[in-house]
């Protein structure tokens, strides 16, 4: 009996099986909030409840959000059998809420799991698209392409090249990738689970990335399918680097920056994260923090971020990895 399936068995997780005839129905989608653009939020879900299980949503904000009360009128959904609402009663971060939301999705009997910001809204075919490409061995989780909205682009992809370098490849047919953001992946529960699940010290960046290399290095393989397309906001764009040349920048508050650059860096010292990673970031971190110092708000605040980041990532803190 391999692992997962032990794992599987005693912590109550339905077996996985994609040539079931109810495999679609065993997908349920999950999506994390803080402070929503409320408008996009309605309209994800009401994308989402035509086309899974249960639709588990969970609020990362202070104020509980009411699901009988405001998706009803906004005219979301018209049950709410498929909706269920986790108020957290404050902000403990992305990774913390998968893993509850996760969690719910097996107390209802799916083996997939949709993962969503509140930002994104799939293609009416994204999900079609994902399960037609789930095949292969050891295939632990689907990632769509991302198309951004506000910079009429598409998101590249983490590829690792045959000399183990890391690098961000835009690609046009289905391929296994190094890493994919959580906004539209979908994975398998049994394999989330039995790899640990979200990393919770990680609180908000690069979560994603972490759980996909931790799973690359158990066995599992990461599937970029194109053809599938999420949607996705990021407001709009920044001024031009150095203000005149160059290209739009993103421009984060000062504890994005931190999280931003802490976690790259840790990471980098973790066993199961690939070799180029350390490569990559550097070349990463180095325009986060020029973007911080030259463009972002509060630079006094940016800097003081960028110094506690390198002083956190160099102490190790306790719950992370080697």
């Amino acid at each position: 009996m391999l692992l997962v399936d032990f794992l599987d068995m005693r912590m109550g997780i339905k077996k996985f099986d994609p040539t079931s005839s109810d495999f679609l129905p065993s997908v349920g989608a999950l999506i994390v909030v803080y402070q929503p653009d409320w408008p996009r939020l309605q309209e994800l879900v009401r994308c989402l409840v035509s086309q899974v299980r249960v639709v588990v949503l969970v609020n990362n904000d202070d104020l509980p959000i009411e699901a009988s009360e405001f998706f009803l009128k906004a005219g979301a959904i018209s049950s709410f059998d498929c909706l269920k609402v986790l108020n957290l009663g404050g902000n403990l971060g992305v990774a913390t809420a998968l893993n509850k939301g996760v969690e719910y999705l097996i107390s209802q009997q799916c083996t997939l799991a949709w993962s969503f910001d509140q930002d994104s809204v799939p293609a009416v075919d994204a999900l079609e698209n994902l399960t037609a490409a789930w095949s292969g061995a050891q295939l632990a989780a689907l990632a769509p392409a991302i198309y951004q909205e506000d910079r009429d682009r598409f998101l590249p992809f983490l590829i690792i090249d045959s000399t183990a370098a890391v690098s961000a490849e835009n690609i046009v047919e289905p391929q296994e990738v190094a890493a994919a953001i959580t906004s539209g992946l979908l994975f398998r529960i049994d394999v989330w689970q039995s790899t640990g699940g979200a990393l919770d010290s990680l609180f908000i960046d690069h979560v994603d990335t972490e759980w996909c290399f931790r799973a690359r290095a158990a066995g599992w393989r990461i599937v970029a399918v194109p053809r599938a397309r999420i949607n996705h906001q990021l407001g709009q764009p920044g001024p031009r680097f150095a203000w005149r040349w160059g290209p739009h920048v993103i421009q984060r508050p000062p504890l994005r920056t931190y999280y931003m650059l802490r976690n790259g860096w840790l990471l980098g010292r973790m066993a199961h994260v690939p070799l180029g990673w350390k490569t990559y970031q550097r070349a990463q971190a180095g325009k986060i923090i020029a973007v911080a110092l030259l463009h972002g708000p509060q630079r006094w605040q940016q800097l003081l971020s960028i110094i506690k980041a390198l002083r956190d990532a160099c102490a190790r803190h306790p719950g992370f990895g080697e």
